[in-house]
């Protein structure tokens, strides 16, 4: 049974991350987040901002955790946006704490599935640690 959820697990990871793909793609991307897109859409998203404060800087940060999560190009021209829109301050503000989340959901997978062999490697370690000094607990070894 846990190996069938395992399974589930992987299979829904690779289907977001090929969906991430296919949006990037379908939606040219690769276009609208140029630098010089950016500097077209300036006054636009300055305007944004000044009208409705709260939700774009909701929506910003959605759209940077995902960026970082799925690891999207562009995210440097996504921080200069931050800069852009909401200025020095908030801009660090925002950038620093969506970077962080999506960072963090981009290794989480890594760190489910890879946990149960990193106990089994640091149990085999810590037998052998024990067995080299002679000791019969790990805290009494001198090693």
């Amino acid at each position: 049974m846990a190996a069938l959820f395992k399974r589930r697990r992987w299979l829904g990871i690779v289907l977001v991350a090929l969906a991430a793909v296919v949006a990037y793609q379908y939606f040219g991307l690769g276009k609208v987040l140029t630098l010089d897109a950016l500097k077209g859409s300036r006054e636009t998203l300055g305007a944004l901002y000044r009208d409705r404060p709260l939700t774009t800087v909701a929506v910003y940060f959605t759209v940077y955790v995902l960026a970082a999560a799925l690891s999207f190009p562009g995210a440097t021209i996504l921080t200069l946006a931050a800069g852009a829109m909401f200025g020095l301050g908030l801009g660090l503000v925002v950038v620093s704490f969506a970077s962080s989340v999506g960072r963090c959901w981009r290794f989480w997978p890594l760190a489910t599935c890879c946990a149960t062999a990193c106990n089994r490697a640091s149990a085999r370690y810590s037998r052998r640690s024990t067995r080299a000094c002679g000791a019969t607990a790990p805290s009494t070894c001198s090693h």
